[in-house]
């Protein structure tokens, strides 16, 4: 009796091991298949970066502004690892973000950036954007952003470069309430 408890123990430690990576594996849980990396926008006005993919991993920060971009470049499970502006990373719950695309003025940029009235440096100046500014209905070409701010009822076009929120060269059409086609189609984009 004694033998058969003294291996049965190390048998049992090895069974309830194994359940438990089962559960934490991602392919048992639900993948979006969009490309990484990507970027989203923050739906929540309020959300917790965490440092692991779980509620159980410690708060690195609190995002406290809605719609601001945020690159996913890893997921597990319904969570996405995210890279700010700042280039900080971590973990968020993958509910708390929108396929709504949106940008903003490069954090790297060293001075304001014009905002003109047409796609040309040589076309009229609207304004100058300081680093930081959050733009919204972007539509790009490759090269220039018509872009929106808002909250001051403005528009016009930036150049793509001088963007956080748009990847070099990318061509991106303006959806309807600026989401990407699948989630016009109900399909989750973040």
């Amino acid at each position: 009796m004694r033998l058969k408890q003294k291996h049965s123990r190390p048998l049992l430690h090895i069974a309830v091991a194994m359940a438990g990576l089962m559960v934490m594996t991602p392919s048992t849980q639900a993948r979006t298949e969009l490309p990484l990396p990507r970027f989203v926008s923050l739906k929540a006005s309020e959300a917790h970066v965490r440092r692991g993919p779980g509620l159980h991993y410690p708060i690195l920060w609190t995002y406290v502004r809605s719609r601001i971009p945020l690159e996913i470049y890893q997921e597990f499970g319904n969570w996405r690892r995210i890279r700010g502006a700042d280039a900080k990373t971590g973990w968020i719950y993958g509910a708390l973000l929108s396929g709504e695309r949106t940008a903003t003025v490069a954090p790297w940029m060293t001075r304001a950036v014009p905002l003109h009235s047409g796609r040309s440096s040589q076309s009229g100046l609207v304004a100058r954007l300081e680093p930081g500014v959050l733009l919204q209905d972007l539509s790009c070409d490759g090269t220039w952003c018509s872009v929106a701010l808002t909250r001051h009822d403005m528009s016009g076009y930036i150049e793509q470069s001088s963007l956080w929120g748009v990847y070099p060269g990318e061509k991106l059409k303006n959806y309807a309430h600026n989401a990407c086609p699948r989630c016009a189609n109900g399909l989750a984009c973040a």
